[in-house]
């Protein structure tokens, strides 16, 4: 769904005009960004919370940034973008926690981040020592240790694969119908950089019901 489709949907349930949905829409996403720039969550009941807690950056070894926040669904901005200024070396993480969707779990990735695309599967934290791009995680595990200072330097560092300067850890999401948590985490460049993000999400296996819908994604 677009920006485009959402202001549609709002005038038709609120009996507005386009224009007036529209502008309860800005309305609506500027209370969400001053909140999160003061550092307050926002919960949105049966979509998901929107998140800026110091304590969460601190536990992924990370610093709060005050982003600029562009929301895809116009001509100017095809796909969500973020801008923000950070220091050289320093880390940053941001989180996409859904609470209820029909595609729940993240099936792969794709990162660009100072080297080539590359397209990566999420696969559990083991004791292998080759770091990944792409880290499964129980989110019960992660969420558990959200005000743990400790969790990125003691639990993940070692498995995780920042030499392109972006990685993804995924909150892998136990509960039936709730969405897997994702966590991409950022290692500020030099100079100014861009970094791209695409999650392919699709519904998971046992909660499918009819045949074939197993190859259903949604990005």
């Amino acid at each position: 769904m677009t920006k485009t489709d959402l202001v549609a949907r709002m005038a038709v349930a609120g009996g507005w005009t386009k224009v007036g949905a529209e502008k309860a829409l800005r309305a609506l996403l500027a209370g969400i960004q001053s909140s999160l720039k003061r550092g307050q969550p926002v919960t949105l009941v049966g979509f998901g919370t929107f998140s800026a807690r110091d304590a969460v950056a601190k536990a992924f070894g990370a610093v709060r940034v005050r982003p600029k926040v562009a929301l895809n669904g116009d001509e100017k901005h095809r796909w969500g973008e973020v801008r923000w200024e950070g220091t050289p070396g320093e880390q940053s993480v941001w989180v996409i926690a859904a609470s209820r969707t029909r595609h729940t779990e993240v099936r792969d990735v794709a990162l660009k981040g100072t080297g080539p695309l590359v397209r990566a599967i999420p696969h559990l934290k083991s004791f292998s020592p080759v770091r990944a791009m792409a880290l499964g995680v129980p989110l019960g595990f992660v969420q558990g240790r959200e005000d743990d200072p400790t969790l990125w330097n003691k639990y993940l560092s070692t498995a995780v694969d920042l030499s392109d300067g972006i990685a993804v850890v995924v909150g892998v999401n136990s509960s039936s119908g709730f969405a897997d948590h994702v966590f991409i985490v950022v290692k500020h460049a030099p100079s100014p950089a861009t970094y791209n993000v695409v999650l392919a999400w699709r519904e998971r296996p046992h909660e499918i019901q009819a045949p074939g819908d197993d190859d259903r994604t949604r990005r």
